[in-house]
C-alpha cells in the first residue's frame, strides 16, 4: 500500500551517486532499499525504475512490485547484505517469545523521507472560496470554507497576494474550530506572504462547508480577477494536512466561479454553489448587472 511513501526524484540522484562512486552507500539497511528490483546489487536500473514508476510506466511499475522488507533484529547486517533473512522460523514452542522485532527497509527510498505510518494517501483538506472581480476601494471578506474531512490534526500553508492590488486588514477565526488568528503568521504581510500553521495532537471532524477562517482585504487596483492576485505557494511554505495517525495528504485552494463580469444583454447567469455537490442543503450565489426580474430553475 502507498508504493511511493518517501519514493523521490532524490532517491533516484542517490543512487546515480551510489553507482557513479562520488557517494557510495555503505549503510546495509539503505542498499536494501536501493535495490529497487530485488537482483541484489544495485545498479542504474534500480535508479531508471524509480524514474519510469514515478512517471507511471506501468512495466517499471510491475517491476517495483515490493514496498517493505523485513529483517529481524536479531540479525547482523552485513556490507553487502543479500542474502539476509526475511522471516522468523519456530519450532516446539512452550513460552512466551519477547522481542521478536524486525527493522523494516522502504524499497526505493534510500534518503529516508518515508512515514511508515503513512499507509496510504488521505484526502486533501480542500479550502474553497468565491473568486470575484476587484474593484479599487472595496474591502472585501473573503472566506475559506473546508470540505468534509473526518480526521483533520494539522495543516500548513503559505498564501501570497499581490501587494499591489490588495492590502491586508486583518484575519478573522470563526468560533466551533480550534483555530485561532495566533495561527497565521503575518510577519512578511507588505511583501503579500501569509502563512498558516496549526496542529494539535487528535483528529477533528470537519463538516462540509465549514468556515475555516476569513480575510478581509481592502482592493487597490482595479480589473483583475482575486484567483490571479491570491494563490496557495508552496515556495513560502510546503501546503501539507495531517490526520491523528500522521498520515499526509495536500492542501488546495479552488476558487468558484466569477461573478459581476456578465453581460448584461446575456439571457443565462452561471450561479455560484456552495457545497456542490450536496444533499440536504446548499447556499445559491449570484448576481446581476442591474436591477430585473429573473427565474431560477433547479433540475436534478
Amino acid at each position: 500500500i502507498n508504493k511511493f511513501n518517501g519514493v523521490n526524484a532524490g532517491d533516484v540522484t542517490a543512487i546515480q551517486q551510489h553507482v557513479t562512486f562520488v557517494n557510495v552507500i555503505t549503510d546495509p539497511y539503505k542498499l536494501v532499499c536501493a535495490d529497487v528490483n530485488k537482483s541484489n546489487s544495485v545498479n542504474t536500473l534500480d535508479g531508471s525504475l524509480i524514474t519510469q514508476a514515478l512517471l507511471g510506466n506501468p512495466a517499471a511499475n510491475a517491476q517495483f512490485n515490493t514496498s517493505w522488507r523485513f529483517v529481524p533484529t536479531s540479525h547482523m547486517m552485513v556490507n553487502p547484505p543479500w542474502g539476509f533473512p526475511e522471516q522468523r522460523t519456530y519450532t516446539a514452542i512452550t513460552t512466551s517469545q519477547t522481542n521478536q522485532n524486525f527493522v523494516g527497509m522502504k524499497i526505493g527510498d534510500v534518503t529516508g523521507d518515508a512515514n511508515p505510518a503513512n499507509f496510504g494517501s488521505a484526502p486533501s483538506l480542500v479550502l474553497r472560496a468565491s473568486d470575484q472581480i476587484l474593484k479599487s476601494g472595496e474591502t472585501i471578506d473573503l472566506r475559506f470554507s473546508a470540505d468534509q474531512l473526518n480526521d483533520l490534526a494539522a495543516f500548513q500553508f503559505g498564501l501570497t497576494f499581490d501587494p499591489a492590488a490588495l492590502q491586508f486588514v486583518d484575519v478573522q477565526t470563526p468560533a466551533g474550530l480550534p483555530i485561532t488568528a495566533d495561527n497565521f503568521g503575518l510577519y512578511k504581510i507588505f511583501e503579500g506572504e501569509i502563512r498558516a500553521v496549526w496542529a494539535q495532537a487528535t483528529g477533528i471532524t470537519i463538516s462540509e462547508a465549514s468556515p475555516i477562517f476569513q480575510l478581509r482585504f481592502t482592493v487597490l487596483q482595479s480589473g483583475a480577477k482575486l484567483s490571479d492576485v491570491l494563490q496557495l505557494n508552496d515556495a513560502v511554505l510546503p501546503a501539507r494536512a495531517f490526520t491523528g495517525q500522521l498520515v499526509e495528504s495536500g492542501v488546495e485552494l479552488r476558487y468558484s466561479a466569477t461573478s459581476g463580469t456578465l453581460d448584461p444583454t446575456a439571457n443565462l447567469l452561471e450561479l455560484n454553489v456552495q457545497p456542490n455537490p450536496f444533499r440536504e442543503e446548499t447556499t445559491v450565489s449570484f448576481a446581476l448587472p442591474e436591477a430585473c426580474e429573473a427565474q431560477l430553475r433547479v433540475f436534478d
